[in-house]
């Protein structure tokens, strides 16, 4: 198969771009964001909670209608701009009243459309990449995109801090959400520049696109592979509810201020930046995505220390905690490209996304309810032993080699 390095420089190039536009409007910011503006600690777990309900309606929505497409490329370029105008009417909430209903429900509609946006994008990325490198190569793609991710990452964390605590709080977070959506833009052009693989973007006849959509959902579902894997991918979403709640419980628990909030998206970056080094090195070594899953949950597993410190304690905790749980973010999904079949691989990443995050929902909900009376540190033991649990299930499902033919007796 002809490779295309030049594909794998624009994803890098895209990737940091995006990720850049995210660490501006991160939930370290949009949580300090929020608090500041008045919501309580219930109110922003139950934003948390929404945002993921909103990830795993849409998803579900549009599971399988990526592998049906073959102008997946324009399609995900479109969602790329979608997405920067979404984060650009973030700015809308830094005119809001403090303290207001107005505020809570147009903090919640933004947040909607961001995420819409989004989740619509990541269910065709997960096709794209097919497209446009060879799938064996995933892991060389995924590790330098995490490496060039946490270069870009690191410099907002650390810098936003110095700009809080110099100019009034609603006018840098009116600027850093402009800029959020313009980086988001520049994403999505150099998006549109990729080159599609040969025979990669085939138009198959119209009465049979809705037959293809079907069957692929239909061949996931019957997956002995994906049944097994069913209830680790949900309680794996403990832990991402954990972490999509650290800000607060970092704010709340571990003595980290509002204006500082940020240096958790900047040791967060840091910390990918080393992890995603370390994997990609380690998988040219040639050790099992899966084993690297398992090494990295037991690295997360300290995270629950993280509480029982200080700002400084709970940062260099978090740094080496994350290390392992961005190892597990990696792995997985580079354990189902190189064991999943390209022809229904956007359904099968749609589906386990979707019990993930159906975990997620599951856990943010609990926690906004008992946001007042559970510690972090008790969040933080139950949401590291579910991806631990997860990452060595999926050891073990998949620890029989490549491509896991084997597995689909079930499937069509």
């Amino acid at each position: 198969m002809k490779r295309h390095p030049s594909n794998f420089v624009l994803l890098w190039l895209r990737d940091g771009l995006y990720c850049f536009a995210t660490t501006l409007s991160s939930a370290s910011v949009l949580q300090a964001f929020f608090l500041k503006m008045g919501m309580g600690s219930g109110t922003v777990s139950y934003y948390a909670s929404f945002t993921q309900a909103v990830f795993l309606v849409f998803s579900l929505l549009f599971a399988g209608a990526a592998d049906r497409c073959r102008k997946t490329k324009c399609t995900a370029t479109l969602l790329f701009l979608a997405n920067a105008v979404s984060l650009l009417f973030q700015m809308t909430l830094c005119l809001m009243p403090e303290k207001s209903a107005l505020f809570c429900f147009a903090a919640f509609a933004v947040g909607t459309l961001v995420n819409v946006s989004n989740t619509v994008r990541v269910v065709f990325d997960y096709k794209l990449i097919c497209e446009v490198i060879p799938v064996e190569r995933y892991s060389v793609y995924s590790s330098v995109s995490g490496i060039v991710c946490g270069i870009v990452g690191i410099l907002p964390g650390f810098l936003l801090p110095l700009f809080y605590a110099r100019f009034a709080y609603n006018a840098v977070t009116l600027a850093v959400f402009g800029a959020s959506g313009l980086y988001c833009l520049a994403a999505g052009v150099i998006n549109g520049c990729l080159r599609v693989l040969p025979g990669r973007d085939e138009e198959p006849p119209a009465d049979t696109r809705k037959q293809e959509r079907l069957s692929s959902v239909r061949a996931v579902l019957l997956r002995p592979d994906f049944h097994r894997l069913a209830l680790p991918n949900f309680i794996r979403g403990f832990g991402a509810g954990v972490i999509a709640i650290l800000p607060l419980l970092a704010i709340r628990d571990a003595g980290v201020p509002e204006e500082q909030s940020a240096l958790i998206s900047g040791v967060m970056n840091a910390a990918t930046f080393l992890s995603c080094g370390v994997y990609g090195l380690a998988r040219q070594h040639r050790i099992p995505a899966t084993k690297l899953g398992v090494a990295g949950a037991c690295l997360f597993l300290p995270l629950s220390a993280a509480f029982l410190g200080g700002r400084t304690v709970f940062l260099i905790v978090l740094f080496f905690s994350y290390c392992g749980y961005n190892t597990v973010c990696y792995a997985i999904p580079d354990a189902v490209y190189q064991r999943v079949e390209e022809d229904v691989i956007s359904t099968y990443h749609t589906w386990r996304m979707a019990l993930t995050t159906l975990g997620t929902v599951c856990a943010t909900a609990v926690i906004g309810v008992l946001a007042d009376s559970v510690s972090g540190t008790l969040l933080a033991v139950v949401g590291t032993v579910s991806v631990f649990l997860c990452c060595l299930a999926y050891h073990l499902v998949f620890r029989s080699g490549a491509r896991a033919q084997i597995d689909n007796a079930g499937a069509p």
